[in-house]
């Protein structure tokens, strides 16, 4: 086999696992997540307290939609249908990051059946050891060790009653 030939095998393979497969693996992975944050917020029940978070990814969304069609343009202009669909691969992973943060961004909080954490994992009542409240501050302990802590909260005393019925201990410090 000739040595430029074998060199631009390389290369294209190199490409299109770069711009094609990867990315393709990426979107189906973010598609399974998305499923996946579906189904816990379905299974955590009716919410008691979330916390929303500021996010802002609007101008990110606008600038991508710039970008795409002016590179549309260009490249239909051109003629070069490949670059068009590595392009338009790629930059279909902002759209959807921006729809899913826009769905699910903010779901951290407490649930009938649970708390949905700050890596956006359900955490069932069986998992959490204690907790404590001040005035309208909740702070408490999950079974790893590890620190959950909920400011203003403006239901306490039903969210305490939550606790006590899901058999959580209070800590009296």
């Amino acid at each position: 086999m000739d040595k430029q030939i074998f060199g631009k095998i390389i290369a294209l393979l190199f490409l299109s696992f770069k711009f094609l497969i990867i990315p393709l693996c990426i979107a189906l992975i973010n598609i399974i997540k998305l499923f996946t944050m579906k189904n816990m917020i379905k299974n955590a029940g009716k919410n008691y307290y979330i916390i929303y978070k500021k996010e802002n990814y609007k101008n990110l969304f606008i600038l991508s939609i710039v970008i795409v069609i002016v590179a549309f343009f260009v490249f239909v202009l051109n003629g070069n249908w490949i670059i068009l669909t590595i392009m338009l691969t790629s930059t279909s992973f902002v759209f959807f990051e921006y729809f899913s943060k826009k769905k699910y961004g903010n779901i951290i909080g407490i649930y009938e059946n649970g708390i949905i954490d700050n890596n956006k994992e359900f955490v069932d009542w069986k998992k959490i050891h204690s907790y404590k409240i001040n005035d309208k501050d909740l702070c408490g302990y999950f079974n790893d060790g590890s620190l959950f802590e909920y400011k203003n909260l403006n239901n306490i005393d039903e969210i305490k009653s939550l606790f006590e019925k899901n058999n959580v201990k209070e800590r009296n410090e």
